[in-house]
């Protein structure tokens, strides 16, 4: 695991492309029309969730996590927010546990920024979370 976040652009970029559809040629006119995509909600919680986010590199590098899970830990607005998902060579439909030590106010959310759906199960100070290969994003106060 790399200390930089291009790997989670490339994971989001890559669930956008498995769940992209064509675009029509006719034009939007009106917000009414508009109809939500997998590829505009990608988009839209990885920029709502690092918008404004710094790497931080130290505890990135401290994540204990399998060899087939990536991660990333970003600082934003005093919260921790750890970016988590599945390898590409774990195949998109693997799953893996991932228990992180954490405290505290702790919110779990998928890339469609729905609640993490029962996915996150904190006891004791730590959080384990199924993880798959679309991210995952926990934050942490």
């Amino acid at each position: 695991m790399g200390a930089s976040p291009r790997g989670l652009f490339d994971a989001v970029l890559q669930l956008v492309r498995r769940n992209a559809r064509p675009v029509s040629a006719i034009a939007l006119t009106e917000t009414a029309a508009a109809v939500p995509t997998d590829t505009g909600r990608a988009y839209h919680t990885t920029s709502y969730a690092l918008s404004g986010a710094r790497l931080d590199v130290a505890k990135t590098n401290a994540l204990a996590l399998p060899a087939e899970v990536t991660g990333y830990v970003f600082e934003k607005d005093g919260a921790s927010i750890y970016a988590l998902w599945t390898t590409a060579d774990a195949g998109e439909d693997a799953t893996s546990e991932v228990t992180l030590a954490l405290s505290g106010t702790v919110d779990a959310r998928n890339w469609e920024l729905e609640d993490g759906d029962g996915a996150a199960t904190s006891a004791n100070g730590s959080l384990l979370l199924t993880v798959t290969s679309s991210p995952i994003f926990v934050v942490a106060r």
